[in-house]
């Protein structure tokens, strides 16, 4: 889920990844933003969004202003007309609206893939050979 390094065209580097994490931050970023999310992905955030946020109103309404409400169909332009278990909706309007959202992104970012790649620790360990 991570940005990782490559040797070759579509040949990872084994055992490797970027010297700096701010670095794999940025292109794991950039990954998400140019080839946007699969349907899986963009199923996880909205039932993530429908069960675990409180008020989830304000959060998609973010994401709808992002989009702009020009072009939007009328059917998804509130939380209160998304049906999620609407086949059609899905993959007529939902998903490809958001497919490639800025906000979507990190949202799922921030909820599926930092938590558990990119976790930090309060202390380094370090030992030499004279330890």
């Amino acid at each position: 889920l991570m940005a990782v390094p490559f040797r070759a065209k579509d040949v990872v580097a084994d055992r490797t990844e970027f010297g700096h994490p701010d670095v794999a931050l940025v292109l794991t970023h950039l990954s998400y933003y140019y080839s946007g999310l699969s349907d899986l992905q963009l199923s996880q955030c909205f039932n993530r969004l429908n069960d675990e946020e409180t008020d989830p109103r304000p959060i998609y309404d973010q994401w709808i202003l992002y989009e702009g409400e020009d072009d939007l169909p009328t059917c998804i332009e509130q939380w209160n007309g998304v049906n999620l278990k609407d086949f059609e909706q899905r993959s007529r309007y939902l998903f490809p609206t958001f497919r490639y959202n800025m906000l979507v992104i990190n949202y799922f970012l921030n909820h599926f893939v930092f938590p558990r790649e990119a976790k930090q620790f309060p202390f380094k360990l370090v030992s030499s050979a004279w330890d």
